[in-house]
């Protein structure tokens, strides 16, 4: 990561990296048509998200702006739920945000004050 932050900051004024979202590995396609209860019952893994912040905390950042999506993706939904409102926010277990996951997502991040920082 120390390459890619070196290499993108010497190319662009602002350079954004955003960490992975929780993983749900047992989250498919399938399981989506499930009952509610069973898809409430996943719990995701952090691990991906905890080695990220890991290795960026040991590198030199510069003006790196680094985004842990996490606080915003989890908001206050107990046990960082795959559900909200009765509603998946990812379609399977690779990440892919539902439409209703990158609406909350975005009033997250909006609500973080961290935009001001990354827009150009």
């Amino acid at each position: 990561l120390q390459e890619l932050v070196t290499f993108w900051s010497g190319h662009f004024e602002k350079v954004v990296l955003i960490g992975p979202l929780p993983d749900f590995p047992k989250l498919d396609e399938r399981i989506l048509r499930f009952d509610k209860a069973t898809i409430a019952a996943l719990r995701p893994s952090f691990d991906a998200s905890r080695r990220f912040l890991t290795v960026m905390a040991a590198i030199d950042t510069g003006a790196v702006t680094v985004i842990d999506p996490v606080p915003f993706y989890c908001a206050d939904r107990p046990g960082c739920s795959v559900l909200s409102d009765g509603v998946p926010l990812s379609t399977d277990a690779w990440g892919h945000v539902s439409p209703h996951g990158a609406a909350i997502y975005a009033r997250g991040l909006e609500a973080s004050g961290v935009l001001p920082k990354i827009q150009p």
